[in-house]
């Protein structure tokens, strides 16, 4: 028996006598729970001391003279009501008589009788609607705004602050090292930054995006870390086996330890994260088969398609296919960054671009250059320069997007080119820059402003 539970019992009883035995043998343990008692003994001492206001006979005496009392208000005098009638008959007389009085002087008086023609009475005219309002411009349709840059809007659920740049940073480990224990850690560290961002907005109660987030994170396991795990060999592979399943294990009892002190809406959505974790964990300790899921949904978010890309260039195995799938990846990306400038998150989006740059220069350049190092007879020649610019074309939709952004989006915006500009140099030869003249005009170059950097008023004079 602790303090805890026999407190509440000390408070609620109405007498000592209703507490039980347990209570009683706390009492002399605890000093708190002992003065509680003492308390409540005074109490009842108190009140069976009281004595009623009035004994029984007195409240009898009473109820018999109120029975013998009058309950009911007297009627209103009749001589009033009839004092008030005659006084309205004599004033409605009255007004009568002059009005008749009035109507005979008014004829007598007058020189020619004027006959009474009725008044055409007035037509209602249609009430006139305000010129935003007539008949006519409401059939016409109402015009919609026009969009704002014409930048790409994420659909539902929105992006989560700083999410989507640890992704593209676990991306960029698997564009860059193509070996299978590598790219098995960062899809593994790419599906505990989803565990931990589900488990975040759980806890905040934003649950709506949870289901997609338990989808996307069991496609991660079962795709990418599964099948990077299946291309392992040798005795390494049962050890990593051993150390993934054991992490996803340890996962699963901190969601669940979780889930249980959250509300039940809440953690009733975390625990396809648990049943996740415990199957494919002990799937890959006891080398089980594991059902793949279905197609990814056709309207993606922009972090499922990141992650999806993700996957893609962690099954090429060929620097070529790498590289093409390099350049895909570098295209998501520019979406993304497009996509959070928008959103306002500008530092996410220079984050995003510096994964862009590591895309374009460790997943497009390198493996662009392997391939022609290996190709003495140029037959890859063509698809090298094509898989070259289709890498700077993801740069350059950054370029246009910025060209007609908003205030508020171009601050990502360039924060994200100038971050990714060495990589865009590397794979196209080009990098950006602010377009030449778009400032004031003394700071031109083409000859029809004489004193080129020095504001107006400030020219030599000859």
């Amino acid at each position: 028996m602790i303090c805890t539970t026999a407190e509440p019992w000390l408070l609620a009883a109405r007498s000592p006598d209703e507490l039980p035995g347990e209570i009683r043998r706390h009492l002399p343990r605890c000093s708190h729970c002992a003065t509680l008692f003492a308390q409540l003994r005074r109490v009842d001492e108190a009140t069976t001391r009281l004595t009623p206001i009035a004994s029984n006979s007195a409240r009898s005496r009473l109820d018999a003279a109120l029975a013998h009392t009058p309950q009911e208000r007297p009627g209103a005098s009749q001589p009033h009501q009839k004092y008030r009638l005659s006084v309205r008959v004599v004033v409605a007389l009255a007004a009568a008589l002059l009005v008749a009085g009035g109507w005979v002087v008014g004829r007598v008086t007058s020189s020619r009788p004027v006959a009474q023609i009725p008044s055409e009475q007035p037509k209602d005219q249609p009430k006139l609607l305000p010129k935003e309002q007539s008949p006519r411009e409401q059939l016409r349709p109402v015009p919609l705004p026009p969009q704002v840059a014409q930048l790409p809007v994420a659909p539902l659920p929105a992006i989560a602050p700083g999410l989507v740049a640890k992704v593209a940073r676990q991306a960029v480990n698997v564009a860059t090292d193509p070996r299978p224990t590598s790219q098995l850690d960062a899809l593994d560290r790419l599906a505990g930054e989803i565990r931990t961002d589900a488990l975040e907005r759980a806890v905040a109660g934003d649950l709506e995006p949870l289901p997609r987030l338990a989808v996307l994170h069991e496609r991660i396991l079962k795709l990418g870390v599964n099948r990077q795990l299946s291309r392992i060999t040798g005795s390494s592979r049962q050890v990593v086996a051993t150390r993934v399943a054991d992490e996803l294990n340890q996962s699963a009892e901190e969601i669940a330890a979780v889930a249980s002190r959250l509300i039940p809406v809440a953690g009733e959505l975390l625990r396809p994260l648990v049943a996740s974790c415990r199957e494919i964990g002990t799937a890959i300790r006891e080398s089980q088969p594991l059902s793949v899921p279905a197609e990814w949904p056709t309207q993606a978010t922009p972090l499922e398609s990141l992650v999806a890309q993700t996957i893609r260039i962690g099954e090429a195995t060929d620097p070529l296919a790498r590289a093409d799938e390099s350049a895909v990846l570098a295209a998501n990306l520019a979406h993304v960054v497009t996509v959070l400038s928008v959103a306002g998150l500008t530092d996410d989006a220079y984050r995003v671009g510096e994964a862009m740059d590591g895309v374009l220069e460790h997943g497009v350049a390198d493996n662009l250059d392997r391939v022609t190092l290996a190709d003495t007879m140029g037959k890859f020649r063509k698809e090298v320069t094509e898989v070259r610019e289709r890498a700077g074309r993801a740069t350059d939709v950054l370029e246009r997007n910025l060209a007609k952004a908003p205030p508020a989006a171009r601050v990502g915006l360039e924060r994200a080119l100038e971050a990714a500009n060495p990589g865009r140099v590397k794979v196209t030869g080009k990098g950006w820059g602010k377009p030449a003249g778009t400032g004031p005009p003394w700071k031109k170059g083409d000859g029809e402003h004489p004193g080129k950097g020095m504001p107006p008023g400030w020219q030599k004079k000859p």
